[in-house]
């Protein structure tokens, strides 16, 4: 049986440039009759004498291996698929969920959905984190000794008017301080035992008046009879609430 020279080229799948140092194997019966390697610009050649089912391998590093019969219509042309490749772009994405010695972070632009109205909500969803019916929050079964706003107490302690007040859609993250101690002077220097929340609002609604409005209504009765009304403007140095209560139906407000 005479030689026969069998030229090809082996390829990258994708870009369908040429591969240089690819080896290239005669396989016939599942074993290796001789083999080559690509020149820079993956053409090979090799002289055999040839049987029937004998096939072409090719394998290089960071490619899967890829078999083709011989001599197809194509030329004997390898295409090989990169087993790893760079990605155009990446987006890295940080955990919900942080820890900073103390502080333990969520991110509540995570948990909010478009279901959730108020930041009680939000702050049902976070681990860790019991919010009772009363409104009063927990975290580890241990109540909160603090709760503030941008670093802030606006409620003097009754912070459900703050969590009931707050939209979901406003707020960027939650704090948590373990050995929480709220006077400056005494942090690093005296611990306690205490758990503070702090949360923290998208920069598109710091410092700007944002208006609640929940109205109430009778049952089987379409239009409401009355509901709460809040105006907050929150920031890193200012905060201010108003709240109003209205009721149509003659009721004592004062009771």
């Amino acid at each position: 049986m005479a030689q026969t020279t069998i030229t090809g080229q082996v390829v990258d799948s994708l870009s369908g440039d040429g591969l240089e140092g690819a080896s290239v194997m005669l396989k016939r019966e599942g074993k290796t009759v001789t083999f080559v390697r690509t020149d820079k610009n993956g053409y090979f050649s090799l002289k055999v004498e040839r049987e029937r089912n004998d096939k072409l391998q090719g394998s290089l590093m960071d490619y899967s291996r890829q078999t083709i019969d011989l001599e197809k219509d194509d030329g004997n042309i390898i295409r090989m698929a990169q087993k790893s490749f760079r990605l155009k772009e990446v987006r890295v994405l940080a955990s919900p969920v942080l820890q900073r010695k103390d502080t333990i972070i969520y991110d509540l632009t995570h948990y909010a959905t478009d279901r959730d109205n108020t930041l009680k909500d939000v702050l049902k969803k976070l681990p860790g984190v019991e919010v009772a019916k009363n409104g009063r929050i927990s975290y580890n079964g241990k109540e909160l000794s603090r709760f503030t706003v941008e670093g802030m107490d606006l409620s003097k302690g009754q912070y459900n008017k703050l969590t009931d007040n707050i939209r979901a859609r406003d707020v960027k993250r939650a704090e948590v301080v373990n050995h929480d101690q709220p006077i400056k002077a005494l942090r690093n220097r005296v611990f306690t035992d205490d758990v503070g929340m702090n949360i923290t609002l998208k920069d598109s609604v710091r410092d700007r008046l944002v208006p609640i409005l929940r109205p109430y209504f009778l049952v089987g009765q379409p239009t409401h009879v009355g509901g709460d009304a809040a105006a907050m403007q929150i920031g890193k140095k200012k905060q201010l609430e108003y709240t109003v209560q209205y009721d149509r139906t003659g009721r004592d407000m004062e009771g």
